[in-house]
């Protein structure tokens, strides 16, 4: 009968595994999309993908690098890859426009509740 050191350890040892496994398919993700941008023959064009690309968290980078793998050739891989691109920077301009409005209504409030303060001590 096993003890609980070895059930740990087993335990232990699979989800390492699945985290490993899940590291190398993010590499490979990666290299995949690493090779179809430097595919790209107009460098112009890949010093763009290569810029917005660095822009990009990790996960974000991850995320792309998957869905470029869906491609069956690089011209696919590409489009998934500008799509994507121009999706994630949508969802952050809108993320960041959001902050904003959001910050202003702060700002604006607090001068309300300041002039009102003020105006209410100048009154007594």
């Amino acid at each position: 009968m096993p003890d609980v050191a070895t059930a740990t350890a087993s335990t232990t040892g699979s989800s390492l595994g699945k985290t490993l496994g899940g590291a190398a398919a993010a590499a490979g993700a990666l290299s995949s999309l690493t090779s179809a941008i430097t595919g790209i023959s107009d460098a112009k064009k890949r010093r763009e993908f290569e810029f917005q690309m660095s822009t990009l968290s990790f996960d974000e980078q991850r995320k792309v690098a998957e869905a470029t793998l869906r491609g069956n050739n690089s011209t696919e891989r590409l489009n998934i890859l500008a799509s994507a691109i121009s999706q994630i920077k949508a969802t952050k301009t809108a993320q960041e426009a959001k902050k904003s409005t959001n910050m202003a209504i702060i700002i604006i409030g607090g001068s309300v509740a300041l002039l009102l303060t003020v105006f209410l001590i100048k009154k007594a």
